[in-house]
């Protein structure tokens, strides 16, 4: 069975990169956070996935298991990308569950857009809105700090990975501040790590 489709927000720099195919995987913190614990001195409690008898899920013997329903997010579930937008200032007293199909949407990260109505905020776009489709081919549950340096590229980094220079997980830790605040990186949460791809159509287009 298909996993069902899920609504996903991003931000307005985060669009760019989708669009512009620097961005596969985005982590998300798991809430609530495992409580840990040492199960003997010294000995840190470990985090595993529930195993599921048709995916194999890691799975490990001491600590704490996270529930399938806690990540929600599984491979081959369909993403649908709600983003900044607006629509013409004859629907502004319209609610979105109100628009017609047959308006005309126009996106904040748009090259040139201008605003010919009031904007609205992403979490209110309606699915058939959406520009954007996202089919999810891998999932990890892993702590903040874990992420590589080529996954910090897979998270839209703007710059190449390179030997020398600006380390690609810095700016990653930089971007998590800058959405969940200023001591978020150094926190060190348990994320899920989702990669997927990217597919410029709505989510029910055939």
């Amino acid at each position: 069975m298909m996993p069902v489709d899920r609504p996903i927000i991003f931000s307005e720099p985060m669009i760019r990169a989708l669009l512009e195919g620097r961005k596969t995987q985005t982590r998300r913190v798991i809430k609530p956070q495992p409580k840990l614990f040492d199960v003997a001195p010294g000995v840190p409690c470990e985090v595993a996935l529930e195993p599921c008898d048709d995916e194999p899920w890691p799975r490990i013997a001491l600590g704490r298991v996270i529930k399938r329903q806690e990540v929600r997010y599984r491979t081959g579930m369909r993403l649908w990308v709600r983003e900044n937008w607006w629509t013409s200032c004859i629907h502004d007293g319209d609610a979105p569950r109100d628009l017609p199909r047959d308006a005309p949407i126009w996106f904040v990260t748009d090259d040139g857009a201008r605003a010919w109505g009031t904007q609205r905020p992403s979490i209110h776009m309606p699915r058939w809105a959406s520009r954007m489709t996202l089919t999810v081919t891998d999932v990890r549950v892993q702590r903040l700090h874990a992420i590589s340096r080529g996954d910090a590229m897979e998270e839209g980094c703007p710059f190449p990975n390179m030997a020398s220079g600006p380390n690609p997980r810095d700016w990653f830790g930089d971007l998590w501040n800058s959405i969940h605040g200023a001591d978020a990186w150094k926190a060190n949460p348990f994320v899920v790590a989702v990669t997927f791809t990217v597919e410029r159509r709505n989510v029910d287009a055939q």
